[in-house]
């Protein structure tokens, strides 16, 4: 336990007028009988200095509002604004009562009367109302930009661009604010041992081959440099490439891995993607200004992606029940990687130029028979992350800063996905339907019979039931034109398949062009 303390230790005294007095941000009045001089509040313009040049507390600005922060030597880190109370409170109630003589007047001070005053007056200096008890902090943040990335580990940042990379300790980095957050307790070392990456040997396994893996390493790089080009800014989204249905989604080829291993580099949410509801105002409650990757795990594929289009395009906008709304630069928004076991709808120039896929093979997940198989850990002899030593840490983040490099020097490496049409197609039809049409050899701009090839389908996979009807027939054929890049064409008895022709200038859906 703390000894109590003196204030005549703690603070200097200071006249205000021939009446009062203060010591440090207490105010002293006297009394008329008895001529001695009584704690009567506090000066909140004092406190204010208090509170941010010896505790470190401080307020930034937040979009149209602010945010209460703790700062210690250019290292900023989010706090809520009762913490400031909590310390002030634990300060005062250090305090012991006493008499001080100063220029033979007689300060009378009593512990009570002071905790007693500031129980009073605390709901009016701090409340997220009233945070202008605190002083600006109004240094800019460390930020990443078209041709530097950073990276913040124990023993310095990492400055990187397309060439080269180097270590600054954070004593030369005078004139910028660093989030806490993005400090990762790893010390990092800059030159390689020679030995490649467990984590570049896992995306090569996952990539099907090296056009895929240079997509990987670019995605990689892209997703971790903290920095937008709003007319280019896409959503990472990941996918299995076998082929599956929705009922039975295959699952464990190594997206989750993907994502854990951006978040030890960069500050991330992790947000459910099953229970994500675009329709929800406060679906992004829980990012904050340091939130540099948000991750929607595991999202419906009837999502509709639309609601992606201002978030990429104009920055995130975040909604936080009894708070004010705030808005992300949109150079700094948050980079969004989404994965998903089924597909999202690719119709469209909007989507096409907002998505970035990259599809997982099954080499792991090919390894699991009863479900109780660690294929990773098997494969390399290790859990990832859990059991990496010093070693294998730095060449995971050498390995990290390289797909950096790569991105600065060449930018997203885009392949065309090998199995996302066949997929959708999958799931927007059945599995009847699937393996029924990839059995016809269907052409283009040839007449089919439309009754009789609903009647040789319905006959061969459906029998008597009632589910499979006509309409739903035109809808299957559509949707399967869709995954060839055809145009369904019907007429009275017949349909055919039209190849559609690229336009030149295409226009998209909500009014905006790359």
């Amino acid at each position: 336990m703390k000894p109590e303390q003196g204030l005549i230790q703690m603070f200097t005294f200071a006249q205000a007028n021939h009446r009062t007095y203060q010591l440090g941000f207490l105010k002293f009045e006297r009394e008329k009988k008895e001529g001695n001089y009584y704690f009567s509040g506090f000066n909140r313009h004092t406190l204010t200095e208090y509170l941010s040049s010896e505790l470190g507390f401080y307020r930034i600005a937040q979009d149209k509002s602010y945010i209460v922060v703790k700062h210690d030597s250019g290292i900023v880190d989010e706090v809520p604004i009762h913490q400031a109370k909590n310390e002030l409170l634990d300060i005062l109630s250090l305090l012991k009562d006493e008499e001080i003589i100063f220029e033979g007047k007689t300060f009378v001070i009593n512990r009570d009367d002071i905790l007693n005053k500031f129980h009073h007056v605390q709901s009016t200096y701090f409340s997220l109302g009233s945070i202008d008890i605190l002083k600006a902090l109004k240094k800019e943040f460390q930020r990443d930009d078209e041709e530097h990335t950073y990276f913040y580990f124990r023993n310095g940042l990492v400055k990187v661009n397309s060439n080269c990379m180097e270590l600054i300790p954070y004593n030369q980095v005078y004139d910028k604010l660093i989030w806490k957050s993005w400090i990762k307790d790893h010390d990092i070392v800059l030159e390689s041992d020679g030995r490649r990456a467990m984590f570049e040997d896992f995306i090569t396994n996952v990539s099907r081959d090296n056009q895929a893996k240079k997509a990987f390493i670019s995605s990689i790089g892209y997703l971790l440099s903290n920095y937008n080009s709003p007319s280019k800014n896409q959503a990472v989204i990941l996918y299995d490439e076998k082929i599956t249905d929705l009922d039975n989604p295959a699952g464990g080829t190594g997206k989750g891995i993907l994502a854990k291993a951006l978040s030890f580099l960069r500050k991330q949410i992790v947000i459910d993607g099953k229970k994500f509801n675009t329709q929800n105002p406060f679906a992004f409650q829980n990012v904050t200004n340091d939130t540099q990757i948000i991750f929607l795990d595991d999202v419906r594929g009837n999502m509709d992606f639309r609601h992606f289009y201002s978030i990429l395009t104009e920055g995130l906008t975040v909604e936080q029940k009894n708070r004010t709304s705030w808005k992300f630069d949109p150079k700094y928004s948050p980079k969004m990687l989404i994965s998903s076991n089924s597909v999202f709808s690719n119709k469209g120039n909007s989507n096409k130029r907002r998505q970035f896929i990259l599809e997982f093979s099954d080499f792991y997940s090919q390894k699991i028979i009863t479900g109780s198989e660690e294929p990773v850990k098997d494969h390399h002899g290790c859990m990832f992350f859990d059991d990496w030593e010093g070693t294998e840490w730095n060449r995971f983040f050498l390995f990290m800063i390289e797909c950096v490099k790569e991105y600065l020097m060449n930018g997203l490496f885009p392949i065309e996905p090998k199995s996302v049409n066949e997929n959708l197609l999958l799931q927007l039809t059945s599995e009847e339907f699937y393996q029924w049409v990839h059995e016809q050899d269907f052409q283009i701009n040839t007449n089919y019979d439309r009754g009789q090839y609903f009647n040789d389908i319905k006959l061969e996979y459906y029998g008597e039931s009632r589910d499979f009807t006509p309409q739903k027939f035109t809808k299957c054929l559509k949707s399967f034109a869709d995954s060839k890049g055809w145009k369904y064409d019907q007429k009275k008895g017949t349909f055919k398949f039209i190849e559609e022709k690229p336009r030149t200038k295409p226009k998209e859906e909500d009014g905006t062009l790359f």
